[in-house]
């Protein structure tokens, strides 16, 4: 109020702390996040939830970098995630997928509002044969913060990545 400090300066080191927070993991209810770069493709695994619904099914991942997928991911199931985001923008979001059917369908919540329907079409050889969708999922997400929710909508698909890249406005 009185013009000592701007409300930008100010959100900006309530981010640093609340980033520190959430990489200690010493909060209270504050789970772990994930930081989505305002520079550069950003990649989490799909078991990097910090919530899921009873049945999510987790397996020995046989794609790059291996580790574990979720699995045959069926309707009303869903997984929650936290995110930092770095700048205010447009990210499109590459979901790394297996179905022998090309099956599995997802909406996409950010803060409690459907942000993206996402309808697999890519169809792979087996449950452990991966590849990344070509259907391409595009929001806006604003800088800070927030809660993102995947709930299956169609049952058919093996679930390892999302990835986000910002959308560079053309010059």
């Amino acid at each position: 109020e009185e013009g000592k400090i701007t409300r930008e300066l100010l959100e900006e080191h309530a981010a640093r702390v609340l980033s520190l927070v959430l990489k200690t993991g010493k909060s209270t209810g504050i789970e772990k996040a994930v930081r989505i770069s305002a520079d550069a493709e950003s990649s989490f695994k799909s078991v990097d939830f910090v919530s899921k619904s009873d049945g999510i099914q987790i397996e020995d991942c046989l794609d790059e970098g291996g580790t574990k997928n979720t699995s045959y991911n069926e309707k009303d199931q869903y997984l929650n995630y936290n995110l930092i985001v770095g700048a205010t923008g447009e990210y499109d979001i590459v979901v790394r997928v297996a179905s022998p059917e090309a099956a599995g369908a997802f909406d996409l919540y950010v803060d409690g509002k459907v942000a993206a329907k996402f309808v697999n079409d890519t169809k792979t050889a087996d449950w452990q044969i991966w590849a990344d969708s070509e259907n391409v999922i595009r929001i806006k997400l604003d800088r800070g913060y927030h809660t993102l929710k995947i709930l299956f909508t169609e049952d058919g698909l093996n679930f390892n990545t999302l990835t986000f890249t910002p959308v560079v406005p053309a010059e």
